[in-house]
């Protein structure tokens, strides 16, 4: 999966979400923001602020979608494969 797949099947997900509590808007929004600036080097950053986000008082739903965002291992690898690749084409 290509960084930009990623950040579209994430942005699609909170977009499709109809927020159940002013809480769950706020992080949503934040969540965008955060996507939007998304690059390799700060999907950490990323996660951190969904599992941080996993322990925010919100509905089961909302929780479900969260988790739902966080790449498996395959695909946070290709991820990864995807910014070695760039690093070796701009030492060419």
């Amino acid at each position: 999966m290509k960084l930009y797949q990623y950040k579209t099947k994430v942005i699609t997900k909170l977009l499709n979400y109809k927020p159940q509590s002013e809480r769950e808007e706020q992080l949503i929004d934040l969540l965008l923001t955060k996507v939007r600036n998304l690059r390799t080097m700060t999907l950490p950053n990323f996660l951190l602020t969904i599992h941080l986000a996993l322990s925010e008082e919100t509905s089961d739903k909302f929780k479900n979608l969260l988790k739902s965002l966080i790449p498996n291992e395959e695909e946070v690898n290709e991820l990864l494969e995807e910014r070695g690749n760039e690093n070796e084409n701009r030492n060419c």
